[in-house]
């Protein structure tokens, strides 16, 4: 079975969790008192804030922190290309980074993927 990509920007990811949401377009419902019926008007595609979460192993817990710093640089920086399973998604702003975990994958032989002694989960609120 093949990797598949998974990215936000130029940094790849074991896993992506979560879905995002994209740009469609946002309805107003108009309904007046004494009046039948309801109505809409357009105001455009919008996209909506969503919630995403990363899995990344590292080789130790001072690459994952640095990782997380080189994350955060990405809030309100340009949009980022975000892939999924091989699959181009789109362009998102990143509005926040929180880290949820970083914990030791070793055990008494070694680290469970060759070279990597930490798992490093985190947690991306981003705009479509």
């Amino acid at each position: 079975m093949p990797v598949l990509t998974n990215s936000i920007g130029t940094y790849e990811f074991l896993e992506i969790q979560g879905a995002p949401h994209l740009r469609q377009e946002q309805l107003e419902l108009i309904e007046r008192a004494g009046v039948d019926g309801s109505g809409v008007r357009k105001l455009g595609a919008r996209g909506k804030p969503f919630q995403i979460r990363t899995i990344n192993y590292e080789t130790d817990f001072a690459a994952a922190k640095s990782k997380m710093d080189n994350y955060k640089a990405l809030v309100g920086a340009d949009p980022v290309e975000l892939i999924r399973q091989d699959e181009t998604e789109g362009t998102f702003l990143v509005l926040g980074v929180i880290e949820e975990q970083r914990y030791a994958i070793m055990n008494a032989v070694g680290g469970l993927v060759g070279g990597e002694e930490c798992c490093h989960i985190v947690n991306w609120t981003m705009l479509g």
